[in-house]
């Protein structure tokens, strides 16, 4: 079972992947090394600066900014494991309060955790918090809205991911199935004229599951794919 290449399955949370792949992928020269020890020292003194705060829980309430920056810095490091335990509670207290009315904060913070969560390759967990953002968005916005689309191609996305990883060719087969019925939903409220580089992004994706999978699932029963 192949895990489907970077460059033709794109998520689209806009946060800070292309930034980290490029740090990861960078050459091991005295530039490279400056920037490492340069975030090193950043999370020493944010690390500092939450423990003066009282703790992490009380940052949360007091300071959730200076926490947002210690987990970014954390996550550009590649410590993913301690920046989902950072960003974690921002999704866990917004999730359980009653926020009637769009609040773009509560999206951004479950997205940065979705791709935390990507990075380190638990999409299990990802696939929860980009479910938790589209049904937070459609309750509260334009089905045809442009962050619906997006974040309903980015749990597309985190399905499929989360299903290359199963074990169980049913479970696989389900995975697989919820990914197309979500990417069928991004592709049917998108508006090509108002955003044609997320319909294509869609297109494509929706290409890439049907031709990975050969249009079938492991029983061999044709998938749909329109």
């Amino acid at each position: 079972m192949r895990l489907p290449r970077p460059s033709t399955i794109i998520a689209l949370s806009l946060l800070s992947v292309a930034t980290i792949q490029s740090l990861l992928t960078a050459n091991n020269n005295v530039s490279s090394q400056n920037h490492w020890e340069r975030l090193e020292k950043q999370e020493s003194s944010l690390q500092s600066q939450v423990t003066k705060a009282g703790g992490k829980d009380a940052c949360l309430k007091s300071d959730p900014e200076l926490l947002r920056k210690f987990a970014n810095v954390l996550w550009l490091e590649g410590k993913t494991h301690e920046a989902s335990k950072v960003m974690f509670p921002f999704w866990a207290f917004n999730a359980q309060a009653e926020l009637t009315n769009y609040n773009p904060r509560f999206v951004s913070d479950a997205l940065m955790l979705a791709d935390i969560y990507q990075s380190q390759g638990t999409f299990k967990h990802a696939s929860e918090c980009f479910e938790s953002i589209l049904s937070y968005e459609i309750n509260r916005l334009d089905k045809t809205d442009s962050r619906v689309v997006r974040d309903a191609n980015n749990l597309a996305v985190s399905l499929y991911l989360q299903a290359n990883l199963q074990k169980d060719a049913r479970e696989r087969d389900k995975l697989l199935e919820r990914s197309r019925q979500v990417f069928l939903l991004a592709y049917s409220v998108s508006d090509e004229k108002q955003s044609p580089s997320l319909v294509s992004v869609i297109k494509n994706n929706r290409a890439f599951l049907k031709r990975d999978y050969q249009g079938a699932d492991s029983n061999h029963r044709k998938l749909q794919t329109d």
